[in-house]
């Protein structure tokens, strides 16, 4: 399992296999995490892969 990053502008999206369900729906495995800067959280939630 391996950490997935996007990077858009000063904009960096990680998305984080957690090996086992995290949210509500079923299939929900992965944090989505969106930072600005390095370090300024713009926003986290669970999410499927696709």
């Amino acid at each position: 399992m391996a950490v997935s990053v996007n990077e858009q502008g000063a904009r960096s999206t990680y998305i984080i296999p957690m090996g086992r369900q995290v949210g509500y729906n079923p299939g929900e495995q992965y944090i989505s995490i969106t930072v600005e800067h390095g370090n300024e959280v713009i926003t986290a939630f669970p999410r499927s892969w696709n």
